[in-house]
C-alpha cells in the first residue's frame, strides 16, 4: 500500500513528520519473515500470514532506528526547502539591483548549480563566469561577476541541511541492508549461516555486497534492479561516494541540490525496495 503516490517530496516529508508510519505501512510475519501491506494482517492478530499461514501478531517491518532516521531526513529536507525558498526571493531582488534584470528564482538556482558543478570539476574561473553569463543572457563578464557576487551572498546550497540528508540516508540504507543480511544469514538453508552480530561486524559496502552474493547467489545490483524501477542502486552508489569524499577529503561542493534530492528519493522508496528483497531472499521455508 502506497499512500504517498502522487505527492511531491515536500508533501511526503510533511506526511511522514506527522506520522512515522504513514505511507509505509508494512508489517512482517515473525514466523517466516514475509512482509505484507495487507490491512487485515496489520490490524488483526488473528489473521493468518498469507505466506506461511501462521497466526501471530505481526511486527513492524521497519525497525525504530530506520523510522527515526527517515523522520530526521524529512525534517532536514523540509528545512532546506524553506531556506531555499527564502533564498530565492532575496536573490531575485539582489540580482535585479546589480544587473538591472528580472529573473525567475528557479532559473537563478539552475544557473548557479550548473556553474558550481563546472567549477568543482576543473576549477576554471573563466569557464565558471562564462556559464553564468550564458545562463543569464548577460552582456559582459563584468555583469557575470556582479551576478556571482549575489550568488556568493545567498548560497544556493544550504550545506548543513543537504549534508545531513545525504549522510543520514546512507545510514538508513545501511541499517536496512544489515537487517536484510541478518535475516538471510539466519535462515537454516543458507551458507554461511551467521548471527546478527557477525553480519554487523562485516564492515564496508563492498564486503556487504560480497556477503549478499555469497548468501543469495546473485549480486545486490541485479537483485535491486529486479525488485525496483529506475536508478535506485546507482543513486545509492553515487550518494555514498559523495558522502565519503565529503567526510574523508572535505569536498562539500560535491553535495548539492541534485544529490540531496536523490538521497530523499532513496529514503522515500527504500521501504518498498527492501520489502521486495526480503520477500524474495529472507523467507523462512
Amino acid at each position: 500500500m502506497n499512500d504517498i503516490e502522487g505527492l511531491s517530496n515536500l508533501e511526503v516529508a510533511e506526511v511522514i513528520m506527522r506520522n512515522l508510519d504513514e505511507g509505509f505501512r508494512f508489517y512482517m510475519c515473525k514466523n517466516c519473515n514475509y512482509v505484507s501491506s495487507d490491512l487485515s494482517f496489520m490490524k488483526s492478530a488473528g489473521t493468518p500470514c498469507s505466506n506461511c499461514g501462521a497466526i501471530d501478531a505481526p511486527q513492524k517491518f521497519l525497525p525504530l532506528s530506520a523510522l527515526l532516521l527517515r523522520e530526521m531526513i524529512c525534517y532536514f529536507y523540509k528545512r532546506a526547502y524553506e531556506r531555499l525558498e527564502e533564498w530565492k526571493v532575496k536573490l531575485v531582488e539582489d540580482i535585479r539591483q546589480r544587473v538591472g534584470r528580472d529573473y525567475d528564482g528557479e532559473i537563478l538556482i539552475k544557473v548557479r548549480r550548473k556553474a558550481r558543478g563546472l567549477y568543482a570539476k576543473d576549477r576554471d574561473w573563466q569557464k565558471y563566469l562564462k556559464k553564468i553569463k550564458e545562463g543569464l543572457l548577460l552582456d559582459s563578464d563584468d555583469e557575470a561577476k556582479k551576478a556571482n557576487e549575489a550568488f556568493l551572498l545567498y548560497s544556493a546550497i544550504p550545506p548543513e541541511e543537504y549534508m545531513a540528508i545525504v549522510t543520514m540516508t546512507c545510514t538508513l540504507l545501511e541499517v536496512l541492508l544489515n537487517d536484510l543480511l541478518a535475516l538471510i544469514a539466519g535462515r537454516g538453508d543458507v551458507q554461511p549461516r551467521m548471527s546478527r552480530e557477525e553480519v554487523e561486524n562485516v564492515w564496508g559496502f563492498r564486503r556487504k555486497k560480497e556477503l549478499f552474493k555469497k548468501l543469495t547467489k546473485i549480486s545486490l545490483n541485479k537483485a535491486i534492479a529486479e525488485c525496483s524501477e529506475g536508478s535506485f542502486y546507482s543513486d545509492w552508489g553515487e550518494i555514498m561516494n559523495r558522502r565519503n569524499k565529503f567526510i574523508h577529503k572535505g569536498s562539500p561542493l560535491l553535495i548539492g541540490l541534485d544529490t540531496a534530492e536523490k538521497s530523499f528519493n532513496l529514503a522515500k522508496n527504500c521501504p518498498f525496495v527492501f520489502a521486495e528483497l526480503q520477500n524474495r531472499f529472507a523467507i523462512v521455508k
